[in-house]
């Protein structure tokens, strides 16, 4: 073997030995796989600092895809349409109820006390009635703007404001017949009320003609208790 030939040999197990210690790092240790992928990086980029790789920009947009968010907003349309009536029906519920219980707190101690010294008619029906019949019209109101609640006629709002209306007028009545013990006061009251029934009767059967028929108990019955209660005022005023 002549002295180019060795010179060949020698070279080239240097360039081996070097690329073996570089591979493997200092002290002769395995290189660590971030120094692996860091060395993927900067062979891959072409522009890269002396000694450092710049970060190659992701490929994912950052910007919200239309398509995804879709379904997403259909379903809450359409969960917010189904919840609708189901506020609608506690929001009519809660209102007849919270006017029964203050009608129930106003009437606890004179049903017992006051209402039964006060001269009445023979045709006064008992105490024990009042409960009951009250519960029964109160479930038909509430039920009754439910259902004109639920269309879509542009006379509802008229029906259902009315309808308000003769709500507080029928809370009014109770304290101030049985809390307050005015029997002329609470006429009053009530002889307001029985044109406000009326009116959220006819103002309901134009939009949904069974909301307007279910009032009629409860205009019997306001009719009735208006009687009532004038003929206890005119008995008892002296």
């Amino acid at each position: 073997m002549g002295p180019a030939r060795i010179s060949t040999v020698v070279e080239s197990s240097r360039s081996s030995t070097h690329r073996e210690a570089t591979r493997r790092g200092p002290a002769g240790t395995a290189p660590s796989s971030s120094a692996v992928e860091r060395g993927i990086r900067c062979r891959n980029d072409s522009a890269r600092l002396p000694g450092e790789c710049r970060p190659r920009p992701s490929r994912r947009s950052t910007a919200p895809s239309r398509g995804r968010r879709a379904p997403d907003r259909r379903a809450q349309v359409v969960a917010h349409q189904a919840y609708l009536p189901c506020v609608r029906t506690f929001r009519y519920a809660a209102a007849v109820a919270l006017a029964a219980a203050g009608g129930g707190v106003a009437t606890r101690r004179s049903v017992a006390t006051w209402y039964p010294a006060l001269r009445k008619p023979s045709w006064t029906p008992p105490a024990q009635a009042f409960g009951p019949v009250w519960t029964a019209l109160y479930a038909q109101m509430a039920y009754s703007a439910q259902r004109v609640a639920g269309t879509s006629d542009p006379g509802r709002r008229r029906a259902l404001a009315l309808w308000w209306l003769q709500l507080g007028l029928n809370a009014a009545w109770t304290p101030v017949f049985f809390g307050a013990r005015r029997a002329g006061t609470g006429a009053v009251v009530i002889c307001a009320l029985l044109p406000a029934v009326a009116a959220t009767a006819a103002a309901s059967a134009r939009v949904d003609r069974k909301a307007g028929l279910l009032y009629a108990p409860y205009l019997a019955w306001s009719t009735y208790a208006a009687a009532l209660n004038l003929e206890i005022w005119r008995r008892n005023r002296s």
